[in-house]
C-alpha cells in the first residue's frame, strides 16, 4: 500500500479461509510437508482446488458443455468447505 499511494486508494482483498482440521487439508499439509519442508500457504490451498476439481472432471469425460454442466451443478468438498461454481 506504501508504495502504491493513492493508487490503491478504494482496493479491497478477500480470500477464503482454510479448513485446517479437514481431512483434506491434513493430507495436503502432510504431503506439501513432506515434499518442500514447510508449511503450504493459502496460495497452495487454491492451486490445490482448483487442479482437484479440473482434473476430476476432466476424468469423467464428456464434452466441454457436459463438463461444464457438472462442474456448476454440484458442490466439491475441500480445503476450504464446500466450493460452487457459478458460471464458466
Amino acid at each position: 500500500m506504501e508504495i502504491a499511494g493513492a493508487a490503491s486508494e478504494g482496493f479491497f482483498l478477500t480470500m477464503l479461509g482454510i479448513d485446517e482440521a479437514s481431512q483434506y487439508y491434513r493430507g495436503l499439509d502432510d504431503a506439501y510437508r513432506q515434499r518442500f519442508g514447510g508449511e503450504p500457504d493459502v496460495f497452495t490451498a487454491y492451486g490445490y482446488e482448483g487442479a482437484k476439481v479440473l482434473f476430476q472432471t476432466i476424468v469423467e469425460g464428456g464434452t466441454i458443455e457436459e463438463q461444464r454442466a457438472r462442474m456448476t451443478a454440484g458442490r466439491w468438498p475441500g480445503l476450504m468447505g464446500e466450493v460452487a461454481f457459478r458460471q464458466l
